[in-house]
């Protein structure tokens, strides 16, 4: 089930912009917003399990999702959309420190 906050979000999102409230729709608004991150998960033979976090109509949104590593669809290869994936995400700044050779 998706978030109730942000189902009202994308529900008057969706509303204001002359799109469906039904849960496809919904799920098809958020999975085509813009995406700001994404997050590699686990790699294996087939798919590629990630989180992706898109912002919407000023919010930032979170869920899991997958893609094939061929020619299928996640769906074609029975892997299905976890909507309790889907929650409000915010922006946390991280330090990273990264290593490079000495002289570059």
């Amino acid at each position: 089930m998706i978030n109730e906050k942000v189902l009202r979000h994308v529900t008057a999102f969706n509303s204001a912009n002359g799109y469906s409230a039904d849960e496809a729709t919904i799920i098809e608004s958020i999975r085509e917003a813009k995406r700001v991150w994404r997050g590699n998960e686990s790699k294996g033979r087939w798919w590629i399990d990630y989180t992706a976090v898109v912002e919407l109509n000023g919010m930032l949104i979170g869920y899991r999702d997958a893609e094939t590593t061929g020619d299928m669809s996640a769906e074609e290869t029975g892997l299905e959309f976890d909507t309790g994936s889907i929650c409000e995400y915010e922006a946390k700044e991280q330090v990273v420190t990264v290593y490079a050779p000495k002289g570059n």
